[in-house]
């Protein structure tokens, strides 16, 4: 897979992690968070593009997920048949009431 870019950031993050995106050709895409316990945390596909900017708000998926305040994550990018990893460091995640 030749990707043109591939960013997450901020790296370690304190809730909001940005993730941007640059494909060689159109194609279908997956982005996925992964707790280290092997949780599926966020899962969030896009149609063909060639460009994919996102928001992930990690303190929202704290209400469904185990995922502790502090934490390591493991963000996925699935472009068929490719897979690329990148693991982020979550400082610490506020509550929201």
């Amino acid at each position: 897979l030749l990707m043109e870019s591939f960013e997450v950031y901020p790296n370690p993050t304190n809730g909001l992690v940005n993730v941007h995106f640059n494909l060689p050709s159109k194609s279908k895409s997956t982005i996925r968070v992964i707790s280290l316990l092997g949780e599926l945390i966020y899962e969030m596909e896009h149609e063909e593009s060639l460009h994919v900017e996102t928001r992930i708000e990690l303190f929202d998926l704290r209400r469904t997920s185990s995922l502790y305040p502090s934490a390591s994550l493991t963000i996925n990018l699935c472009v068929s048949p490719f897979l690329v990893t990148y693991m982020s460091f979550v400082e610490e995640i506020p509550s929201i009431p």
